[in-house]
This record gives C-alpha cells, sequence and structure tokens, in this order.
C-alpha cells in the first residue's frame, strides 16, 4: 500500500509540474498577444513544423542550434558549413522565400543571386516571374549533403545501439554460462522472444539463425527511434516517409538476396492454373513483390506520424481556445483536459513505440519465409 501511494505521489507531482508549465505558458502566451493582437495560431503549421525534417534541432523557448552543411555544386566545387547562417554569409542564397515547397533552410547557389535580385525588383511580369522563379529552383540548387535534424537522431540511434549492445555482448562473455545481470538481463529475453516467435516459426530450424542479426538491428533500430521521438526537442525520424523506405528497402533486398528457384517458378510459372489465368496472376504476383515494401513503409510512417500529429493536436486545443493568449482563463482550462489526453496518448505511444518495430520485423521475417520456402513445405 505505501508502494502505491508513493507512485501516486510522484505521478500527481509530474502532473502538477505540466500544468504549472502550462500556467506559465499561458502567461507568456497573453503578455505577448498585447503585443501582437493580429497574431494567430496556425495548427497546420505548428504540425508541419513538427513532423518535417530541417536544418536545425530546435529546444523550444530555449531557442534552436544550426546543423552544419555540406553542399555541392561543378563551380565551387565541395563546401562546409558549421551552420546555414555561415553558408549564406558566404554567398548561398535562401531558396525558402522562393519556393512555398522548399524545405525551411534550403539553399541555391551562389550565381542565382543577380536572377532572385532582379526577380525581387519587379522587372518581369507575374507570369514570367513564377516561371524565372522555377527555373532558378531547378539549375541553382546545389547538391545538398547536409546533416539535417533526422540524420542527427540517426547517428544518436547508431551510437546508442553500439554502446548498449557492446555491453550487452560484455555480459554474455562476463557471465558464460550463469544467469544474465544488469543490462544483459533486461535485453535477453527480447532477442530470445523474436527468436523463437518470430525467426523460427516464419525461417524454420535451418535458416533462422542466420537472418537473425537483420531481424534483431531492424527490430532495436526502430524501436529505439521510435521512443526517441517521444522525448523533448527530438526528431520525428521513422514519421519520415524517406526513413522507412530506406529500411523497407533493406528488407526487399534480403527477400530478393533470399529467394529460391522455387519462388521464382511459382511467381513467373504458378503450378495448377489455367493458361489464360497466368496472363492475371503472374503480373500480380510481381507487382505484390514491390507492394511488400510499399506496405512496411506506409504501415510504419503513417502509424509513427498519427500519434505525433495526435499529441500536437492535443496540445493544439489551447492556444486554439485561448486565441493565442487572448482567452488565457479558457486556455488554462482547456490545458488540463489537453494534458490529461496528452499523458494517455503518450503512454499509448509506448506501447505503439515497440509495436510497430515488432511488425515490421515480423512482416521482414514472414516475407523472407515466403522467399526460402521448400517445395514440399508449400501448400
Amino acid at each position: 500500500m505505501i508502494a502505491e501511494t508513493r507512485i501516486l505521489s510522484k505521478f500527481l507531482s509530474i502532473l502538477a509540474l505540466l500544468l504549472t508549465f502550462l500556467g506559465f505558458q499561458g502567461v507568456a502566451s497573453a503578455e505577448v498577444s498585447e503585443e501582437v493582437k493580429t497574431t494567430e495560431y496556425n495548427f497546420t503549421e505548428a504540425m508541419n513544423h513538427h513532423i518535417s525534417d530541417n536544418y536545425n534541432w530546435d529546444f523550444g523557448m530555449l531557442g534552436h542550434l544550426e546543423l552544419p552543411r555540406i553542399l555541392y555544386t561543378s563551380t565551387t566545387g565541395l563546401k562546409f558549413y558549421p551552420s546555414t547562417t555561415a553558408a549564406i554569409a558566404d554567398g548561398w542564397i535562401e531558396a525558402h522565400h522562393l519556393d512555398e515547397e522548399a524545405v525551411h533552410g534550403a539553399l541555391l547557389a551562389p550565381s542565382a543571386k543577380v536572377l532572385i535580385e532582379d526577380i525581387e525588383a519587379g522587372q518581369h511580369n507575374s507570369t514570367k516571374k513564377s516561371e524565372e522563379e522555377m527555373d532558378i529552383i531547378k539549375t541553382h540548387k546545389p547538391l545538398d549533403l547536409s546533416i539535417t535534424r533526422n540524420v542527427l537522431y540517426l547517428f544518436f540511434a547508431f551510437f546508442i545501439l553500439v554502446f548498449v549492445f557492446s555491453a550487452v555482448a560484455k555480459g554474455y562473455s562476463k557471465n558464460k554460462g550463469k544467469a544474465p545481470k544488469g543490462i544483459q538481463s533486461f535485453f535477453e529475453p527480447i532477442v530470445v522472444y523474436i527468436r523463437d516467435e518470430v525467426a523460427i516459426p516464419n525461417l524454420g530450424h535451418k535458416n533462422y539463425a542466420r537472418y537473425m542479426p537483420l531481424l534483431l538491428t531492424l527490430f532495436f533500430f526502430i524501436w529505439f527511434l521510435d521512443m526517441m521521438g517521444l522525448t523533448p526537442f527530438s526528431a520525428n525520424v521513422t514519421g519520415n516517409i524517406a526513413v522507412t523506405l530506406s529500411l523497407s528497402l533493406f528488407s526487399l533486398v534480403a527477400i530478393l538476396a533470399s529467394s529460391n528457384k522455387h519462388f521464382w517458378a511459382h511467381t513467373l510459372n504458378p503450378p495448377g492454373v489455367p493458361l489464360a489465368v497466368k496472363f492475371i496472376l503472374v503480373p500480380v504476383e510481381l507487382l505484390g513483390i514491390v507492394i511488400k515494401p510499399i506496405a512496411l513503409t506506409i504501415r510504419l510512417f503513417a502509424n509513427i506520424s498519427a500519434g505525433h500529429i495526435m499529441i500536437i493536436g492535443l496540445f493544439s486545443l489551447i492556444f486554439i481556445f485561448g486565441e493565442s493568449g487572448k482567452q488565457a482563463m479558457l486556455g488554462h482550462s482547456i490545458g488540463i483536459f489537453s494534458t490529461l489526453f496528452v499523458l494517455c496518448i503518450s503512454l499509448l505511444e509506448l506501447f505503439v513505440a515497440i509495436l510497430q518495430a515488432f511488425v515490421f520485423t515480423l512482416l521482414t521475417a514472414v516475407f523472407i519465409g515466403q522467399a526460402i520456402e521448400e517445395p514440399e513445405h508449400h501448400h
């Protein structure tokens, strides 16, 4: 009973801190609104800013850290800058004001400066102006090898995984033949579960060990990225479709590299099917090979993005009902309920994080199992 009371006390303390923080936010919003009465909260802009990638690492009210820029053109060669500001100071041009769809921080080559100045001086009619703007974007955009916020968190996840599993491997070598201890005891049940419930049932006892490194890497890499995305000032990495597509392509390569003659014979010449039907079935089977990574991509991307959007939407109710500080008391009242809902959704997101990592790993194992299936096991 004492233990439960302590847990409840800690929970209420955390909740009180969150509500106090929201109260300070409401007061700050009210003070700002006195100066800028016309400012309105834009939910779409806030959502896009959170879930999209950019060249800054945001820390909320504390400001942001500009990330390094690595740019290449045939005339300037490879250029490295510690920040976007440093690149602009060296002559590179901000592209954001020309192209509404440009990612925040996108740059153009210095040689585009004269053309931009001509357009901004109004020397061209509106139709020609828009055409020339697009020409500038297309012809003067450098090859951008910069580190974005998502790339930064990919590196974070990589180093954390190396550190954690180096400690786990060291634990196995030190405690060989003994019960697991420390961090090893936390991860061992997860590894065993992936082996016994994912790898062996879908790949068989003869093949599962060969694919365990791939399956474990996918599972822990996605899980760690999902969990990191729930931390403050983080990046929505697995909510970026380019990242989920890249992970899915690794799965596709593994599927195709593992496929045997029986798989391709069944795909290109389905047994027991009339010839007329084969003309329909074979393209569908070939299309299914491409659809598999697409399904993996969209499933992970959509589920993780949906959770982030829900949390942003619930927090946005505070500013929408508070009218960006004009109705501070209403904002405070909504803030209490929004915070409770956000806490519930955040707890659910902890489950979704590991669930989506598991589903991605499971489907990869299923697809590989179909590719390596032997004729005698085929139904």
